[in-house]
């Protein structure tokens, strides 16, 4: 059963395994002008940060490109809320 926390969905669920419990981050994203410049890279450039976060132990569970105040929302989920949090600033 997911629980708030902190404003964080968190969802346990059970397993036969000992893992840690995964906190999901909802991350909004605005391109930068050079984001805008090099727009039609923008999927290449997202596989590449799916990638760069695996290595730092957050797993990018979608990533939606949306019209309005944002261009980005990023659903990503991760043990280390403080990995989690440094990939999102970078």
């Amino acid at each position: 059963m997911p629980r708030a926390e902190a404003g964080r969905l968190i969802r346990e669920e059970p397993s036969n395994q000992k893992e840690e419990p995964m906190t999901t981050f909802v991350t909004l994203y605005n391109f930068t002008e050079q984001g805008l410049k090099n727009i039609k890279d923008t999927v290449k450039r997202t596989e590449a940060a799916k990638k760069a976060a695996e290595a730092q132990g957050v797993r990018v569970k979608e990533v939606l490109w949306v019209e309005g105040q944002y261009d980005l929302v990023v659903v990503s989920e991760s043990s280390d809320d403080t990995k989690a949090t440094a990939f999102a600033l970078q």
